[in-house]
């Protein structure tokens, strides 16, 4: 990915109107120069396991991701503790649910998430059948304070926009 970018989900803005709606992010390319930094002898941890849940009833519900790396122990320690490493989530959304940008800032105020980012409709009044789809882009700390096992938990509280009147 390359390093000038602040955001991935603005790259694909685009795939969420358009008839491509499961082209994924691995089919993009950019021609922007790649991180430079890494040398070839690091062991990096990598990712084992990703689950999402969506949790709750009605109108406000969570998605949960569950993330397990591995090549974790003393790897992972060493690489975190040698580079400034973040996980970064990006979530496409339904038709219907949205990601409320205003709360999710209040997590980075607190220190949560890094970083978050809505992208598309953020109309927040809007009913579903007026709106459009949109996606939230999530950076976590990768911190081995944050690390449980080396599991992360991270919770994404969404929202059902209501039906037209």
């Amino acid at each position: 990915m390359p390093c000038s970018r602040t955001y991935i989900g603005d790259a694909y803005l685009h795939t969420l109107t358009d008839h491509a709606h499961h082209r994924g992010l691995a089919e993009m390319s950019d021609s922007d120069e790649l991180c430079e930094g890494l040398t070839d002898d690091v062991e990096v941890p990598t990712l084992s396991e990703l689950q999402r849940q969506l949790v709750g009833e009605g109108s406000h519900r969570h998605l949960v991701y569950s993330v397990k790396f591995s090549a974790c122990q003393d790897a992972m320690v060493n690489f975190l503790n040698g580079y400034d490493a973040c996980l970064v989530i990006v979530e496409k959304l339904p038709n219907g649910v949205f990601a409320d940008p205003f709360e999710l800032q209040h997590f980075v105020e607190r220190k949560v998430f890094l970083d978050v980012a809505v992208f598309g409709d953020t109309n927040l009044e809007l009913p579903s059948a007026l709106s459009n789809r949109s996606a939230v882009e999530i950076h976590f700390d990768l911190r081995p304070s944050t690390l449980t096992n080396c599991n992360i938990v991270i919770d994404l509280p969404l929202h059902a926009r209501y039906p037209e009147r």
